[in-house]
């Protein structure tokens, strides 16, 4: 019976022995998936400061105008004037309080970006010559203006990926 006894208990220990290696093994695992982790923290990192460090010195020369062609009323056109390239350009146009956004994409130095706003200059220009018609019939001078008010919100990045804003008021041109 003695000998039952120790075969039971060396097995129980043999049974016990097995269960402290698996969960060994799986802290092992644990440990070696965490570690892995936590190198690729360390690359991700690694990569984020070396492109803060391009970015500090990249050079970017983006600027905006906003030019008005006499042969083209209800065109509002934004030019780059800066030496490089604006990428993933966005701009929200504000044409006499109604919204209009546009996504040109990448505009080089000197590049345009237009809009074609003829329908609201025509439709204010038409309301103008309506009051003036109306003022005269009234026996009053009147000297109606076009009223065409543009702001322009455009915002980019640079090559590096570096955003930027410029907002341009109402009588801000060229």
């Amino acid at each position: 019976m003695a000998g039952a006894v120790g075969g039971i208990v060396g097995a129980g220990g043999a049974v016990w022995a097995a269960m402290v290696a698996v969960g060994a093994r799986r802290e092992a695992v644990r440990s070696a998936a965490a570690a892995e982790d936590s190198a690729d923290s360390a690359r991700g990192s690694l990569d984020v400061m070396r492109a803060d460090a391009a970015r500090a010195v990249e050079r970017v020369d983006v600027g905006w105008s906003r030019l008005r062609d006499k042969r083209r009323p209800g065109f509002v056109i934004l030019r780059n004037i800066g030496s490089t390239t604006a990428y993933d350009v966005a701009v929200v146009l504000t044409i006499n309080d109604e919204r209009i956004a546009l996504a040109p994409g990448d505009i080089p130095p000197g590049g345009l970006v237009e809009h074609d706003a003829t329908d609201i200059y025509r439709a204010e220009s038409q309301a103008a010559s309506a009051a003036m018609a109306r003022a005269s019939a009234a026996g009053v001078f009147y000297a109606a203006a076009t009223k065409f008010r543009v702001s322009a919100r455009i915002t980019w990045q640079s090559e590096l990926g570096t955003p930027d804003v410029r907002v341009i008021a109402p009588g801000d041109r060229d």
